[in-house]
C-alpha cells in the first residue's frame, strides 16, 4: 500500500478536530461554570473556613481544563516531527483527554491504560500521535445516528517480539451489539507508511471487538 499522500494526512487532522472540538468544549464549559461559580461564591464568604476547599476545587478545575486545551493544541499543531523513538503508551495517555471526551458521549468508561513490556517504536511523533486518536476516537465514538453504549473501552500496549502492539477493546454491558467498525481509510495508509498494519475482530455476538495497529517494535 502506497504512503497516504501529506495532505491526505492534514485532512484527516482536520476532520478529526470537526469531531473532536465540539465534544472539548463542552467539558471546558462545564469546567468554567466550576470555575465562575465557586469564584462567585468565594467572594461573598471571603472569610468562610471552607475558603481552602473551594479554591482546591477552583485549582482542580482550573488545571483539568489546561490541560484538555494543551492535549488539543498538541494534536491540532501543524508540521512534523524527526523521526526518533516514542513510547507508545506515552502517546495513548496524550491523547486521553480528548478520546475520553468521545468515550464518555459514546457511553464507555476508559479504563486505566495497561502495557507489557518496553512499548517504544521510531517515527514521526506527530505522525504516530495521529493515527492512535484516529483510532481510538474511531473505536469509541458514538454511532451514526448518534447510538450510545453502556460498555468498557481497555488500552493496552505490549511488546510482541519484533512488533509493538497497541490493543483497543471495547465491550458492552448490556445486550446491545456494537457491529463491526473499521477506521478511517487513511488510517490504513498512514499505517502502512510507519511500517504498521491494522487489524479490527468483532468478538461472538457482537457485544465486543478488538483493533489492533502493529507497528516495528524499536530496534536497539
Amino acid at each position: 500500500m502506497e504512503a497516504p499522500e501529506p495532505n491526505d494526512a492534514m485532512s484527516w487532522r482536520d476532520d478529526l478536530l470537526v469531531e473532536l472540538v465540539p465534544h472539548a468544549v463542552h467539558r471546558l464549559g462545564n469546567q468554567l461554570t466550576v470555575i465562575l461559580g465557586t469564584s462567585d461564591l468565594l467572594a461573598l464568604l471571603d472569610k468562610d473556613p471552607e475558603r481552602r476547599e473551594q479554591l482546591e476545587s477552583v485549582t482542580t478545575s482550573a488545571r483539568e481544563a489546561t490541560e484538555l486545551v494543551r492535549a488539543l493544541g498538541a494534536h491540532a499543531r501543524s508540521g512534523s516531527e524527526p523521526v526518533r523513538a516514542q513510547d507508545l503508551r506515552h502517546l495513548v495517555m496524550g491523547a486521553e483527554q480528548l478520546f475520553s471526551s468521545v468515550a464518555k458521549a459514546g457511553g464507555f468508561e476508559v479504563a486505566p491504560v495497561e502495557s507489557s513490556g518496553m512499548a517504544l517504536v521510531r517515527g514521526d511523533g506527530v505522525a504516530l500521535q495521529l493515527l492512535v486518536l484516529g483510532l481510538l476516537v474511531s473505536q469509541v465514538r458514538p454511532g451514526p445516528n448518534g447510538e450510545r453504549w453502556d460498555g468498557v473501552a481497555r488500552i493496552r500496549a505490549v511488546e510482541l517480539g519484533e512488533r509493538v502492539g497497541l490493543l483497543v477493546t471495547t465491550t458492552t454491558t448490556d445486550s446491545q451489539p456494537l457491529g463491526a467498525v473499521e477506521p478511517d481509510a487513511r488510517a490504513f495508509a498512514l499505517a502502512a507508511s510507519l511500517g504498521g498494519r491494522i487489524r479490527v475482530r468483532s468478538h461472538p455476538g457482537g457485544r465486543g471487538r478488538t483493533l489492533l495497529l502493529g507497528l516495528p517494535v524499536l530496534e536497539p
